[in-house]
């Protein structure tokens, strides 16, 4: 049977505190998957568990790269520590984030976390 890679994210946006144990990705497919955690085009992890675990000291954005015999799938999420400020923008003009639980959008603000 063919299965292509296939990345799940928990979580497209993930609060932390630096060096916080986490689970950020699992790939599945017709065997063998390698699965790669990648940030700013460098290789984090590279392995053929198809869990991930991780524990990160660097905020910013990810990718879980899932690669097998019948094809590649790329899936990105996001690492903000809390405590931080921080200014989101998107493709589309729309901020995106939840705050104390909270829903929120608007074309382009700044949160603290």
């Amino acid at each position: 049977m063919t299965v292509f890679p296939e990345v799940t994210l928990p979580y497209t946006i993930v609060r932390t505190l630096p060096g916080f144990k986490l689970f950020l990705c699992s790939t599945k497919g017709t065997p063998p998957v390698y699965t790669a955690l990648t940030r700013n085009s460098t290789v984090t992890i590279n392995t053929t568990n198809t869990d991930v675990t991780i524990r990160l000291h660097e905020e910013g954005n990810y990718s879980c790269v899932a690669t097998g015999k019948y094809g590649v799938q790329v899936k990105e999420f996001s690492v903000i520590f809390n405590g931080k400020t921080i200014f989101f923008t998107e493709s589309i003009q729309h901020l995106f984030s939840y705050r104390d639980g909270v829903k929120s959008w608007d074309k382009q603000q700044k949160h603290s976390i």
